[in-house]
């Protein structure tokens, strides 16, 4: 491209610049550069790129081998100082080694290649999966006790209401007063109350087991089996049922 009259033209491409231009509208390139400097612009020519990493900066945070170390010498002098006595200083390095512990948790999340920062975080996603399984099954557990409870009780007064109605109708039977097949529906009625209300109990048991067992094998560990090794498993569970029959 041929410069126009009167504009200067770009060092590298040749393209005219407008009056007081700063870069190059063509190829990008600052006006104020020098031409020996810019990269020669050939076909399939490779341009130079400097690639800077930022690293990042935490202020204020300790690496955790750091931290995790003051809060152990902290709490053995803690120790060591109740030991002997001195209640105050104790606590006080007692509380001071507790503090650290946040502390710790952060510079875990900001340098997680350490192996203490692995091994902390394994530990901690570990304890809190324990917790939710066993808030999970304090829970299940909790509305299964009061299903019980209420079971239990209708199954009381069902075998009261039972045990009356029998006792009529062997009284009926001896009397041959007529009344015994309405007795005799009415037991059968209360009878067949009573084993409802035993199966409901023993589902909502099973279905509390289930539940426990499900919420337990979510956080359990799994073990990679090579494909000979499932075959053999495989051929061991399926002899079993045979050994027993």
């Amino acid at each position: 491209m041929e410069a126009t009259p009167g504009l200067e033209p770009c060092p590298s491409c040749e393209t005219p610049l407008p009056p007081a231009a700063r870069f190059c509208p063509g190829c990008g390139r600052a006006t104020d550069a020098p031409a020996d400097d810019l990269p020669v612009e050939e076909p399939g020519a490779a341009v130079p790129v400097k690639v800077r990493e930022a690293e990042p900066e935490y202020f204020g945070l300790g690496a955790p081998a750091l931290v995790f170390g003051v809060a152990v010498v902290l709490l053995v002098l803690a120790v060591l100082l109740l030991a002997l006595g001195n209640w105050v200083a104790g606590l006080l390095l007692l509380a001071a080694s507790f503090l650290l512990f946040p502390a710790f948790l952060a510079g875990v999340r900001r340098w997680p290649e350490s192996a203490i920062a692995q091994l902390s975080l394994r530990t901690a996603d570990r304890a809190r999966d324990e917790a939710s399984v066993a808030a999970e099954t304090i829970s299940t557990w909790s509305r299964a006790g009061r299903e019980v409870v209420r079971r239990r009780k209708e199954q009381f007064g069902l075998r009261r209401e039972l045990d009356d109605k029998l006792h009529e109708l062997g009284r009926s039977v001896l009397d041959a007063d007529g009344a015994t097949p309405a007795l005799t529906a009415q037991a059968r009625e209360l009878d067949e109350r009573l084993r409802t209300s035993e199966q409901e109990l023993a589902q909502t048991l099973a279905s509390a087991r289930r539940h426990v067992r499900s919420e337990r094998a979510a956080i359990s560990s799994t073990k990679v089996l090579r494909p000979e090794e499932a075959a053999a498993q495989q051929a061991a569970d399926e002899s079993e049922p045979a050994k027993e029959g």
